[in-house]
């Protein structure tokens, strides 16, 4: 169908990619190759190809790699283009218009055999915005390297308690309140000031609630922290709770506050212990985006 594609492939991409001007992902299922995409960087950005292996349409990964392609442009884009057969226009307009690619027109190049070739273009805040109102519908909808998308909670930690977690050092953390009902739930963890930034998440895997001695007497070698340290944080409280955390993930590509209040165009305030992520609140925008830039490298 597109004649001259093993020239393409072998110069343009080739060389794209070799120079830092071109750039994509491709998504393995049971080691075999499923989804694949090339991106050309610049101020008018291209997706420049997106195949998904047709037993997967409709699950949701054609948006998922649209967000991660947009996620690879966003630092130079103004615009981005890319052009289609009018036969899968015709096909998935609802798809593309999703995304802001609403107006199409024949294209001064011609690429396929049989098929006209049409040009599509958007501006990147545009773009941007469909993707900001995707990302928890797909966060909540897919699983990468077998971990949902999604956190419930957004949780403080001081920068030196956030290392410990993330290599294991520290596996539990204590709260002087919590709820019974986010046992289970995977949280979102915040380091503070100076790192001001979303650092990896874990899962709640079990919750005690006692009294501060018998709290330190079970979990004081996993807290990560001194006995005084402890006392002074529990000091006058009947009852503290003790969050026993598992499935921790580092992320190697840190969601500073300044980035994420750009990427999603809010104010976001730190909780000063922990917060619920509720949907359509901006830390609830921002938070995917944090995973969904770790999980890119394994996609």
């Amino acid at each position: 169908m597109y004649p001259k594609i093993d020239r393409w492939i072998g110069k343009t991409v080739r060389a794209g990619i070799q120079s830092g001007q071109r750039s994509g992902f491709v998504a393995y299922h049971k080691g075999v190759p499923v989804v694949s995409s090339v991106i050309k960087q610049g101020l008018n950005a291209k997706f420049c190809h997106l195949k998904v292996k047709k037993g997967l349409w409709g699950s949701n990964v054609g948006e998922f790699f649209f967000a991660l392609m947009a996620m690879e442009v966003r630092a130079s884009a103004q615009r981005i283009h890319f052009t289609l057969p009018e036969s899968l226009w015709e096909e998935k307009k609802a798809f593309f218009s999703s995304f802001a690619f609403r107006d199409v027109e024949k294209s001064g190049r011609q690429y396929r055999l049989f098929d006209d070739e049409l040009h599509c273009a958007a501006s990147f805040d545009l773009v941007w915005k469909s993707v900001m109102e995707k990302l928890p519908k797909l966060a909540a909808s897919l699983e990468i390297n077998g971990s949902s998308q999604d956190s419930d909670l957004l949780m403080s930690v001081r920068p030196r308690f956030a290392d410990s977690i993330l290599h294991g050092h520290k596996t539990v953390e204590v709260r002087r309140s919590f709820s019974a009902k986010w046992l289970g739930h995977r949280i979102a963890l915040y380091a503070g000031a100076p790192i001001s930034s979303v650092v990896g998440e874990a899962v709640i895997e079990q919750l005690v609630e006692d009294t501060p001695l018998n709290i330190w007497g079970r979990f004081g070698n996993a807290m990560g922290c001194t006995k005084s340290e402890f006392d002074a944080y529990a000091n006058g409280a009947n009852k503290v709770f003790a969050l026993l955390l598992g499935s921790v993930r580092s992320y190697p590509q840190p969601l500073s506050l300044g980035t994420a209040q750009t990427l999603v165009g809010k104010r976001l305030l730190p909780p000063q212990s922990y917060a619920r992520l509720k949907v359509g609140s901006p830390w609830a925008r921002a938070i995917p985006i944090a995973g969904l830039l770790h999980r890119a490298e394994g996609v």
